[in-house]
């Protein structure tokens, strides 16, 4: 047994201790308490004091990370400053454009260094370039692995779904649970949407979407108007296929598409309704 000391233990679930002790077998935590208390249950455990200075917590967790994007030249190369939503994402579609598998490699790595270095333990990391799945094999941090599927072509959506699907067996890469990541409610068709869902809740597999992130969104989502229409569309080449208005804020819309099953990740969800709430608690979604 290890019986490690820090100045400040912080149980989180009660209150913090000065010169506080973690009880360890292995990787096991079997009791934690005043250092003093403890060693004297245990005198024959391995003492690692950590020093006058030390905080020791339970790690963090970042239920939605992007760690794939963590740092490239391109990010501060003189692109101009997003003025809205909907020029923020161009931004983000013209840097991934510019960047080969070897920099998303890189970035990866050194978002999973920097989750771990700055005490961050579990990770909800949504992946655009699936190979790079295969990194966690190798890396401590946990969590779930969400591998991310956009698009509105039939034939194309297919392929991707059936792709995802190779990913998502037996079900984890390394320490990290697989899942899926349709994108959001505009980058889907409402078929392929539908897919997905359906797919993923009746596979039990994990699903991660943004959700209700911008005002933008709501428009699109109700009326198919707005920036999305407007710029984002003809940007990507998607103008002439446009969905059908349902009238729906983003919580409905993804209801409707059989979305927001229980255990769900709905990133953001900034733009929801007071009544949109308790129907989101009610089917057992999480915000992050």
């Amino acid at each position: 047994m290890k019986l490690i000391r820090a100045a400040r233990l912080v149980p989180v679930l009660s209150p913090a201790l000065n010169d506080g002790g973690l009880l360890m077998e292995g990787d096991r935590l079997l009791d934690v308490g005043p250092f003093s208390c403890l060693l004297k249950a245990h005198p024959g455990a391995e003492v690692e004091d950590q020093g006058p200075n030390s905080i020791v917590l339970p790690p963090l967790v970042n239920a939605h990370t992007h760690l794939e994007l963590t740092h490239f030249p391109q990010w501060s190369a003189g692109l101009p400053e997003p003025d809205s939503f909907v020029g923020w994402i161009k931004t983000v579609i013209e840097v991934k454009r510019q960047i080969n598998p070897g920099q998303l490699e890189a970035s990866l790595k050194e978002g999973i260094r920097q989750s771990l270095e700055l005490g961050t333990g579990f990770v909800g990391d949504i992946l655009s370039h699936h190979p790079l799945g295969q990194i966690y094999h190798d890396e401590p941090l946990k969590g779930r692995l969400f591998f991310e599927t956009l698009g509105i072509d039939p034939e194309r959506t297919r392929q991707s779904l059936d792709h995802i699907a190779g990913y998502l067996n037996p079900g984890h890469i390394g320490p990290m649970q697989t899942g899926v990541s349709p994108h959001s409610p505009y980058t889907l068709s409402q078929a392929y949407l539908k897919q997905v869902n359906h797919t993923a809740h009746s596979a039990g597999w994990p699903v991660s979407i943004h959700l209700g992130e911008s005002i933008e969104e709501v428009l699109f989502t109700r009326l198919v108007e707005g920036p999305m229409v407007e710029d984002l569309y003809p940007y990507v080449g998607w103008e002439n296929s446009l969905p059908e208005a349902t009238g729906f804020r983003p919580w409905p819309y993804l209801v409707k598409f059989d979305g927001g099953g229980k255990g769900d990740l709905l990133a953001h969800g900034v733009q929801v309704e007071p009544e949109d709430v308790p129907a989101m608690a009610d089917a057992g979604v999480d915000v992050p």
